[in-house]
């Protein structure tokens, strides 16, 4: 059982293919940079919008290829096939 009484934030790391939050419970969601390494994204972002209040925000922080940054773009490179292979 949940607590009515909410502190104004909580960190939490957990499967975000399945939460164990009841719907609508949370103000905000956020995933950093892990969004493109679960099974299945979709599924994952619809348990975010199940557990996020609707008029609530879901805030994705994502990475991507960089022409500023080439060291982390040919990190990237080097290691996508490996990556690929877990989808």
């Amino acid at each position: 059982a949940y607590s009515q009484e909410k502190p104004q934030y909580a960190c939490i790391q957990a499967d975000g293919q399945s939460l164990s939050f009841p719907d609508q419970y949370f103000d905000t969601v956020v995933d950093t940079f892990g969004l493109c390494s679960y099974d299945d994204p979709v599924k994952t972002l619809k348990e975010m919008a199940r557990v996020c209040k609707p008029d609530g925000r879901i805030l994705l922080l994502e990475h991507g290829r960089s022409k500023s940054w080439d060291f982390i773009s040919q990190y990237l490179d080097k290691h996508a096939e490996r990556h690929a292979k877990n989808w």
